[in-house]
């Protein structure tokens, strides 16, 4: 971006995705996630519903707002 190198890097095994993002300072990025269940999902090993960050569920996909920085998302 304008702003800065946007970096994505994810692996899967049987267990989960693991997804390291970085987002650069002055912008937000919407990711899209393949769960249909939020406790499922983890950001910076936080469980997505103990976390304050804006998503909406979208059949069988989480939608995350996300601010600069990075973040690493675990989805089992």
């Amino acid at each position: 971006s304008v702003y800065g190198t946007i970096k994505s890097d994810w692996k899967k095994d049987k267990k989960a995705l693991v997804w390291n993002i970085t987002i650069p300072a002055n912008t937000s990025a919407i990711v899209h996630l393949p769960a249909g269940d939020i406790s499922a999902v983890s950001i910076n090993k936080l469980k997505l519903n103990k976390a304050s960050y804006t998503y909406s569920v979208e059949k069988n996909s989480i939608v995350l707002t996300l601010q600069s920085g990075f973040y690493t998302l675990n989805v089992k």
